[in-house]
């Protein structure tokens, strides 16, 4: 808890919404439920809700830990810094790697994961963007697992993030409705799901290994346009 109540202030042009903790947790009991953590290289790209400590922190719990391997990417520093002090404070073993997902993911870290977590921008882009690298990221071949959180959209919206996950030859397995996030955030994750994803041998990244240059974040796809009006005229 005392890492969740003292979180980096929020970077909302990253589109930072973190979760409270008991939403990190059940993502957690989610993917150790369907076997995607015991024995498992796990990665995680952008972690602002702080799934990584709900991993390690689950594994003392259960008297040792789950996964052989934590990494996180980041591209904010000041999450970095509050994951490895409170990972090594904890014992968690987590590995922290500052990257923006917009640049090829680093060559030892290709092909080497069997389950991912991410809960990206809130763009279509940036959802393709950041599960066209976790796919990167996991083992060749179909039985891999991801857990994959996105907020609230419009029906039209939604479906277009469906068609691409299947594009991606990705199977959901299931799909649950979240609540929680924090108050005071991006409106846009006060409501989200999350789906349970499963690679096949069809599973394909739709961005290649390449800098990615089109906008990913809400604000860069729809910036926010404000009037005034003099109240003294």
């Amino acid at each position: 808890e005392h890492a969740y109540r003292h979180s980096p202030k929020v970077d909302v042009t990253l589109d930072q919404a973190p979760c409270v903790a008991e939403t990190s947790v059940c993502r957690a009991l989610v993917l150790y439920a369907h076997g995607a953590l015991e024995g498992k290289d796990v990665i995680i790209l952008g972690d602002d809700d702080l799934v990584s400590l709900a991993l390690g922190y689950l594994g003392q719990v259960l008297g040792a830990p789950l996964a052989r391997r934590i990494v996180v990417l980041e591209t904010d520093p000041a999450w970095i810094e509050l994951i490895r002090t409170t990972s090594d404070r904890e014992e968690l073993g987590i590995e922290c790697v500052r990257h923006d997902l917009r640049d090829p993911l680093p060559a030892d870290l290709r092909g080497r994961f069997d389950t991912f977590e991410t809960d990206p921008p809130y763009t279509t882009a940036g959802m393709t963007l950041f599960v066209s690298r976790a796919i990167q990221a996991l083992r060749p071949g179909g039985g891999g697992h991801g857990l994959f959180s996105f907020a609230h959209q419009s029906p039209l919206e939604l479906l277009q993030i469906h068609a691409n996950l299947v594009r991606m030859g990705l199977v959901a397995r299931e799909i649950r409705p979240t609540y929680g996030e924090q108050e005071g955030q991006n409106a846009a994750g006060a409501q989200s799901q999350m789906m349970l994803l499963m690679t096949t041998a069809a599973t394909r990244a739709l961005v290649p290994q390449q800098p990615y240059e089109a906008p990913i974040y809400a604000g860069e796809s729809a910036p926010t346009v404000r009037f005034y009006v003099c109240t003294r005229c």
